[in-house]
């Protein structure tokens, strides 16, 4: 009898633990799980969900993933002021928070999120992974540093002169995508309806020092739009690496240097080279 009263009382919070635990080891089978995350979400279910988020989105000029963000944050807010307010019985308001954390977890994971657990870009390429030597990473950032420089001196006509690109960011994002289609074959994976867009945050992000992000809620690429412009086509190149699944920053990383140095146009050439430099020295 005391048992079924405990129950009564407390079931649900019990069931929001055993839905907590359960999402834990789900999440963590399928972190094991590669091989089935590759083929069945990240090769399968992932494109269409990213495709369909993409194709609603583009119908907004501005960042719908950004309001979704401040109302998420707004709603929180209000929901632990809330929970100071009743301190006497916080029970119902921790389940409220509980659950609406819970469901967001969720989200992110299905919108985006399992692809933390395909298979690497290593394996997708067939490159090896082995471990490289100091003389090898000299000759990379010594190419880096010289395709730099002459670029540099096409594009500025002095070595002593700042590239300035002359058009506007949203020329920038709209160009982002042929970089992928010079790169699709090789990367097996092909870009469908762009959504590149200036982050609505961006003066904020720019005190944290973030460059882009991508919204997982949405599938939109944000670029902040205050940082030097001569690093934005590398940003955006480098956010649709994340559109296109590719979750770990270093391997978005790479495909977004492969897909604008592999630009016709020389700035995105040049704003890869400099990007991925920026790491060798």
């Amino acid at each position: 009898m005391i048992i079924k009263a405990l129950y009564r009382q407390y079931h649900a919070y019990i069931k929001q633990f055993i839905l907590w635990l359960m999402t834990i080891f789900i999440l963590k089978g399928l972190s094991l799980s590669p091989e089935f995350i590759e083929t069945v979400y990240a090769r399968s279910l992932y494109p269409i969900i990213a495709i369909v988020n993409r194709w609603f989105a583009s119908f907004f000029s501005f960042s719908i993933g950004d309001l979704l963000y401040f109302w998420g944050f707004s709603y929180l807010i209000y929901q632990f002021l809330l929970l100071v307010k009743q301190f006497k019985n916080p029970g119902p308001q921790i389940l409220k928070i509980s659950n609406f954390l819970l469901q967001t977890v969720w989200i992110f994971y299905l919108s985006w999120g399992l692809n933390y657990y395909r298979q690497p870009l290593s394996h997708l390429l067939n490159l090896k992974a082995d471990k490289y030597t100091a003389e090898q990473l000299l000759q990379v950032t010594d190419s880096l540093i010289s395709r730099s420089n002459n670029l540099q001196l096409k594009l500025a006509g002095n070595d002593t002169m700042a590239v300035k690109i002359p058009y506007g960011l949203n020329r920038i994002l709209e160009k982002t995508p042929d970089g992928y289609k010079a790169i699709e074959n090789y990367i097996k994976t092909t870009y469908k309806v762009a959504c590149i867009k200036a982050s609505m945050f961006s003066k904020q992000i720019s005190y944290m020092g973030v460059s882009g992000y991508l919204n997982p809620f949405t599938g939109e690429a944000q670029v902040n739009k205050f940082y030097p412009k001569v690093f934005l086509p590398d940003i955006a190149s480098h956010e649709v690496a994340h559109q296109l699944g590719f979750a770990p920053e270093n391997e978005a990383n790479f495909l977004g240097y492969l897909a604008s140095t592999h630009q016709s146009d020389r700035y995105f050439k040049y704003s890869g080279n400099i990007s991925a430099l920026y790491y060798f020295l």
